[in-house]
């Protein structure tokens, strides 16, 4: 199985530089993906060679597991403003985008561009260049 999933993955980051160029690209796991998820990514970072790949694991306790997940424990509107949130700052440190409340918080709109995100889920890969709009 992690040959499969170094495999997958080295495909979707592949296609990634095919379509966006040498842009960084941000991996996340959630906190309850298991240990072995994680390991499996940081090896497929370490044989890609790549410096452009980072891995984030998002905090154990960041979403309410009642109010702010959807289908398929994927974050729902709540659940992905508090992700965004969460990851500002890293954005931020990977791509020297300075941290000012003005650059991400608007009118309570949560603004991340220029990034491609790998998100695991199940064992499925989705990609998305993404501009996330949080607004309520």
């Amino acid at each position: 199985m992690e040959d499969e999933f170094i495999r997958a993955y080295t495909l979707l980051i592949n296609r990634l530089r095919e379509n966006y160029g040498d842009i960084p690209v941000l991996c996340i796991s959630p906190a309850i993906a298991q240990r072995q998820i994680v390991e499996y990514m940081e090896r497929m970072r370490k044989e890609l060679n790549d410096k452009k790949v980072y891995i984030a694991v998002l905090p154990e306790g960041l979403f309410n597991v009642t109010t702010d997940l959807g289908a398929v424990w994927h974050p729902n509107y709540k659940g992905q403003t508090k992700m965004a949130t969460s990851l500002i700052p890293y954005i931020s440190t990977i791509t020297d985008w300075p941290l000012k409340p003005e650059s991400f918080i608007k009118d309570r709109e949560f603004i991340i561009s220029k990034m491609a995100f790998c998100h695991f889920a199940n064992y499925k890969f989705s990609v998305r260049r993404i501009s996330i709009h949080c607004t309520e």
